[in-house]
């Protein structure tokens, strides 16, 4: 029962006792990175971006893409830095000539 909570804030409520409750620990490869300011490595083991959600915000967020691509808003999905993603990159003119449709467009 989720007593009128959206979907997405739902699943965040779920990933953070998951990540609480070290329910899903075999699913996260540790690494260690070494430190721009330090020489000191640090260690990756967790996930912590769930704790930057803000579930009272999310009920606001508008789909990212139309409905004919599905319903995915910020919330629903996994952060950049988050191995569950992929970003493909092409040039303009060659996606027009594939006749691959531009779903997105980075601004530096």
């Amino acid at each position: 029962m989720n007593y009128g909570m959206h979907t997405e804030a739902l699943n965040q409520t779920h990933i953070a006792k998951a990540c609480e409750a070290v329910v899903i620990k075999d699913q996260i490869v540790p690494i260690a990175i070494e430190g721009k300011q330090t020489a000191k490595a640090i260690l990756i083991s967790k996930d912590e971006e769930y704790q930057n959600i803000k579930l009272d915000k999310v009920k606001s967020l508008r789909p990212v893409f139309t409905q004919e691509n599905g319903a995915v808003i910020v919330a629903n999905t996994s952060t950049l830095n988050n191995g569950a993603n992929a970003v493909v990159l092409m040039i303009h003119d060659e996606a027009g000539l594939m006749g691959v449709q531009k779903l997105a467009r980075i601004i530096f």
